[in-house]
């Protein structure tokens, strides 16, 4: 089975649009938003289980579209 993650944008009202952020489908997933790098904007984190059912964790920073962070970045 795979997994499936999906962002949506609040477009106002009762209208939502898939943002189509091309994140990694998890299961048995959780994801937080938070300001990891200080600049006011959320970020985003998402853990789970890949494919294969192996734990997998992804941090994205938000430069105006949800960007991965390299594995050797960070604070």
């Amino acid at each position: 089975m795979d997994g499936s993650t999906r962002v949506y944008r609040n477009d106002g009202g009762d209208t939502f649009t898939d943002a189509e952020a091309g994140l990694e489908g998890v299961m048995a997933g959780r994801a937080r938003w938070g300001d990891y790098d200080g600049d006011g904007d959320l970020d985003f984190v998402l853990i789970g289980q890949n494919d294969l059912g192996q734990p997998t964790v992804n941090f994205f920073i938000n430069r105006n579209f949800l960007e991965p962070i390299p594995e050797t970045g960070g604070r």
